[in-house]
């Protein structure tokens, strides 16, 4: 009797495990892709910061030796 409707439960249990799976793989591949994309992103900013803070330095000795 109870065992006459095990093989469905298990079918919809793998189903839906298989589907929370699927979203959760998701959501970390999401997040791993927004992680490396901020990484990139960060590091191009913290580039253009030192080139800036270099050039200014440069004004700076340039306007003091006049």
């Amino acid at each position: 009797m109870v065992f006459d409707s095990l093989p469905e439960l298990i079918t919809t249990v793998q189903v839906l495990v298989s589907r929370i799976q699927w979203l959760i793989g998701g959501f970390f591949g999401l997040y791993l892709f927004y992680y490396i994309f901020s990484y990139f992103s960060q590091r191009k900013t913290v580039h253009l910061l030192e080139d800036i803070r270099d050039q200014l330095n440069e004004l700076n000795k340039h306007l003091r030796n006049k």
